[in-house]
């Protein structure tokens, strides 16, 4: 889904002349989306091994920022959802799943299906990076609002509005 809270942030401004409020859209940007497109392309790519995709993840030092805990609704059914984000971590449980599926593929060759399950880790780590992704940007967008002082309150990713008292 394309729009408010995915590529802009709605906020609401008084306007300095009529004194009126008005609605302006914000875009959401993403320092680190050359990268993780990077990474999309390569854990999509049939010929990249795990080790290859590991290797990138552990080389990019901006992927270092993702690192942090995240309000971050992912569901509009769910409240108060949150999550955290530790790329060292993602990279040791990728390096474990690995070692398991080649661990598993040694005792049932004929019957483990590990291009698959590969293929399963893959989209793993492309849907995890994308949301993480997504979680950094928007709360940099929300450190710019609440630091800009024209801005009344702001759509978020979370419940309700921002700042409502100062309205």
């Amino acid at each position: 889904m394309e729009g408010i809270n995915e590529t802009t942030i709605c906020v609401l401004v008084e306007d300095q002349v009529t004194k009126k409020i008005v609605v302006n859209h914000h875009t959401i940007l993403n320092s680190i989306a050359n990268t993780i497109a990077t990474l999309r392309i390569l854990c999509r790519d049939d010929n990249s091994s795990i080790e290859e995709i590991v290797s990138f993840i552990d080389r990019r030092k901006e992927l270092d920022q993702l690192t942090g805990n995240y309000k971050y609704c992912t569901s509009l059914k769910g409240a108060y959802q949150t999550f955290s984000v530790d790329k060292s971590r993602m990279v040791n449980h990728i390096r474990e799943a690995q070692k398991s599926l080649n661990a598993n593929y040694k005792l049932h060759p004929d019957t483990f299906d590990i291009e698959k399950l590969i293929d399963e880790l893959k989209a793993e780590i492309i849907r995890d990076f994308d949301l993480w992704a997504k979680a950094f940007a928007i709360s940099k967008m929300y450190q710019k609002c609440q630091e800009d002082k024209t801005i009344l309150t702001f759509s978020h990713r979370q419940s309700g509005w921002s700042n409502l008292d100062t309205i």
